[in-house]
């Protein structure tokens, strides 16, 4: 009879044990904790991103802001990231050094153009990283580069009715006003074609035409 209680005591032990180990202060107790700590979902990109992020580059606004942003190489990198794609996968893809690529897809990640999610080998502990496109970013902005578009065409309109223009009817390069077209002696500084006046209201159809295009 005293063996069984000890095995009993023994048994009981071991229990407790097991129990104290799986309720450790690293790890939640409740199904609340574990929501709290759980990473959050990230929406999986599809494929065939390539083909939309390929229609707004084909916007001046948006090639323009991405090579400014991440240099002459960002456009072809997002151009070519269809779906997730590791850094050698895209570098592939675009012919590229994956130094070069991953410099540009850092540069694009800190403006929250590139996105990426990142996974642990459990047996050799490296981190493998997946990259994606963040078409809302692009899409902002080209919204935001629009509205920049309109507004400078609005300042252009307002400072043309303003003032009398000349304007060289050779290579239309540029617009001069009174004053500085009386220092030329009325002659294009390009072409050495005269200048001619223009008319405010053929000046600003054309510049609202340009807005009504945006």
């Amino acid at each position: 009879m005293m063996k069984k209680g000890i095995k009993k005591a023994k048994g009981a032990r071991r229990f407790h044990l097991r129990h104290y180990h799986t309720v450790s202060k690293n790890r939640p107790t409740s199904k609340s904790k574990v929501k709290r700590m759980a990473m959050p979902k990230k929406t999986q990109p599809s494929k065939g991103a390539a083909k939309c992020v390929k229609k707004l580059l084909a916007e001046p606004i948006i090639a323009n802001s991405i090579m400014s942003l991440a240099g002459e190489n960002a456009a072809v990198v997002l151009g070519q990231m269809d779906g997730a794609m590791s850094d050698e996968e895209i570098a592939r893809a675009c012919k590229f050094k994956v130094s070069d690529v991953r410099a540009v897809l850092n540069k694009l990640h800190a403006q929250g153009i590139a996105v990426y999610e990142r996974t642990r080998d459990k047996d050799t502990g490296w981190y493998y990283y997946k990259w994606s496109t963040n078409m809302g970013a692009i899409e902002k902005m080209l919204d935001e580069g629009k509205k920049s578009e309109k507004l400078a065409i609005e300042e252009r309109r307002k400072y043309e009715s303003a003032y009398n223009l000349y304007v060289c009817c050779k290579c239309m390069q540029e617009k001069y006003p009174f004053e500085t077209a009386l220092d030329y002696l009325f002659k294009c500084p390009q072409c050495g074609s005269s200048l001619e006046y223009q008319q405010p209201e053929a000046s600003m159809t054309k510049s609202s035409r340009q807005a009504e295009r945006k």
